[in-house]
């Protein structure tokens, strides 16, 4: 997960008049959501079962973004950008993003309703699981966001955040 963009920025892309590139979004979209289906892929049935999961990804998620995403990163990304204008742009980002893959996975969940119906119901014992798998991908890839988010705020204004483990977020 460490060599993925934390940013569209960091692909170079045009933009348009407002700085969006869908592209570049999509981009960094869609190989987060590789990273985030390999991250499900090692998860056994009873870590989705007892919630485990979620503290497994918590520790992936923030483990390499606190690495990546501090003081400096925000200080070179966005030169001369005040802190609560960074803020905004990283909350405009999120939501850009999970749209994106809202999108993404609707079309993943498409592909597995029409394997079935294609195939006259025969698919249906493989539809169960590539369901789950695709709306756990979805869950993850949500949560991440949600769990990234809130480094933005102290990383931006130079201020270090200790929530590097699922213990330390809490505290």
């Amino acid at each position: 997960m460490t060599d993925a963009p934390t940013h569209a920025a960091d692909i170079d892309a045009d933009t348009d008049a407002d700085g969006v590139d869908e592209t570049a979004d999509r981009k960094v979209v869609e190989e987060e959501q590789a990273q985030i289906r390999d991250f499900v892929k090692g998860l056994s049935a009873d870590d989705i079962k007892s919630g485990n999961w979620f503290t497994k990804l918590a520790a992936h998620a923030m483990n390499a973004y606190t690495q990546k995403v501090d003081w400096q990163y925000f200080q070179d990304r966005y030169a001369g950008v005040p802190a609560d204008v960074i803020v905004d742009q990283r909350i405009k980002m999120a939501a850009r993003y999970a749209a994106l893959e809202g999108g993404l996975s609707a079309g993943a969940y498409t592909a597995t309703v029409a394997a079935t119906i294609g195939s006259l119901g025969g698919a249906s014992p493989a539809t169960v699981p590539a369901a789950v798998a695709t709306m756990m991908v979805d869950v993850a890839f949500i949560s991440q966001l949600q769990l990234r988010l809130p480094t933005t705020s102290p990383s931006s204004t130079g201020c270090r955040s200790t929530c590097t483990t699922p213990r330390t977020c809490g505290s």
